[in-house]
């Protein structure tokens, strides 16, 4: 009837590590996989957004080289907007 108090440690509490035998040095394991897989899944979130990025500013810079050269606008103004789109 008390056999479950006979795990019982110093304190009092149960020793709920007291049976796991060869499974305590793969402990780290799952947490370190939880981690992996979080950092991974950031590295991807922005890598992805930065692809998505660099297409519209690489248009909108051939888009404006093609203004200047046309001479649609002067050279002070091609220089505040390319310097704007390499923000």
């Amino acid at each position: 009837m008390f056999d479950r108090f006979n795990n019982m440690g110093p304190n009092g509490f149960f020793d709920r590590f007291n049976h796991m035998g060869t499974n305590r040095p793969l402990m780290w394991i799952i947490p370190l996989i939880i981690v992996i897989l979080i950092i991974f899944s950031v590295y991807m979130i922005w890598r992805n957004s930065q692809k998505k990025d660099k297409p519209e500013n690489n248009r909108a810079l051939e888009r404006l080289n093609e203004r200047f050269v046309n001479g649609e606008i002067d050279e002070e103004e091609y220089l505040e907007k390319k310097d704007l789109l390499n923000r």
